[in-house]
């Protein structure tokens, strides 16, 4: 039966090409076309950390219902500067993340210079 055939064109084979990419070169791809974007980011989030843990801890004071929302959180143990340090955090991890990948990679394996090429670029 010709209605149970599957396509064969451009977009089969796009299709194929893609689930064979590996993670690292996902993430080297993702950072290469984005990179700049995501320093300028990740340093004026860190530049103005302070200054936003500062807005809680003094400008937003007196809030009653801001202060109820940031008191129930800490009986959950859920405070928000627990949140608010996760992207300080990000690059950081990525970086243990993928020496560690690296570490346990065997060099002639195909994903390893990608791996590697991903250290190299979150280090940079």
């Amino acid at each position: 039966n010709t209605e149970d055939a599957e396509p064969k064109d451009a977009d089969t084979t796009t299709t194929t090409t893609k689930t064979n990419r590996t993670l690292a070169s996902v993430f080297n791809n993702c950072i290469k076309d984005h990179k700049e974007q995501f320093m300028e980011m990740y340093i004026e989030f860190i530049k103005d950390y302070d200054g936003i843990l500062d807005l809680f801890g003094s400008t937003f004071h007196g809030n009653l219902q801001l202060e109820e929302f940031l008191a129930k959180k800490r009986k959950e143990r859920k405070p928000l500067s627990s949140f608010l340090i996760i992207p300080v955090q990000r690059v950081p991890r990525y970086i243990l993340l993928l020496t560690d990948l690296r570490s346990n990679t065997e060099t002639n394996c195909d994903d390893y210079k990608d791996i590697d090429d991903a250290v190299h670029m979150i280090k940079d």
